[in-house]
């Protein structure tokens, strides 16, 4: 997992059978909450899902984040 401004990316291997069939993907949060996401729509090697307000926490306010993961 890295960082691009407020956004955190990372990325996650799917195989064949889950690109095409669909397949939720467990992602942990900086606060080590987990997150299931359903994938399924995947079209092209470089799909790319935004989980909105999932990204940095605000230093003032660090319950309110912005950007995506």
């Amino acid at each position: 997992m890295w960082r691009e401004g407020n956004d955190l990316i990372k990325t996650v291997k799917l195989d064949l059978h889950e690109a095409l069939l669909g397949t939720t993907v467990k992602v942990f949060t900086l606060d080590g909450k987990m997150v299931e996401v359903p994938v399924m729509e995947v079209d092209s090697p470089t799909y790319v899902k935004v989980l909105v307000g999932q990204g940095m926490p605000l230093s003032k306010s660090p319950n309110t984040k912005v950007g995506g993961y």
